[in-house]
């Protein structure tokens, strides 16, 4: 069986802020302006924050194979179990081991992550990703 690939992005908190205040500052005022008013171009303002909204929605979730990181967070989805979630300033150490990555973790138990589904250079690249991050 091929190894698969590890699709690995990193998400940029600045953009996705920047998104989330502009679709709730577009919703407040809408609704305010539409329940001030009742005239119906606000009702353009509330439709096109709800728009901006559901993009973030959608385009952070994780599918399967992905590791997304950011300054705080290493989110990663593997196999078919759910997402795990690890906070980078918890991240001591990572080692690879055979096809396995330990991550010792401070003040926590350390965490083991099945890597023998994949290719050896994207073991290799999330022990590093994950080991930059100390």
């Amino acid at each position: 069986m091929p190894a698969r690939p590890i699709q690995f992005k990193q998400r940029n908190l600045l953009k996705i802020f920047g998104f989330v205040l502009l679709g709730l500052i577009l919703l407040v005022g809408g609704l305010i302006g539409y329940f001030i008013s009742q005239d119906f171009i606000y009702f353009y303002l509330v439709a096109a924050a709800n728009i901006i909204l559901a993009y973030i929605f959608f385009t952070s979730r994780i599918k399967k194979n992905q590791v997304i990181f950011d300054p705080v967070f290493v989110k990663f989805k593997l196999t078919q179990k759910e997402s795990k979630k690890i906070k980078t300033d918890l991240i001591e150490k990572a080692i690879l081991t055979d096809d396995h990555l330990e991550v010792t973790l401070k003040g926590r138990e350390d965490l083991k992550i099945d890597l023998k589904e994949y290719s050896k250079e994207d073991q290799v690249y999330f022990e590093k990703l994950l080991n930059s991050f100390q």
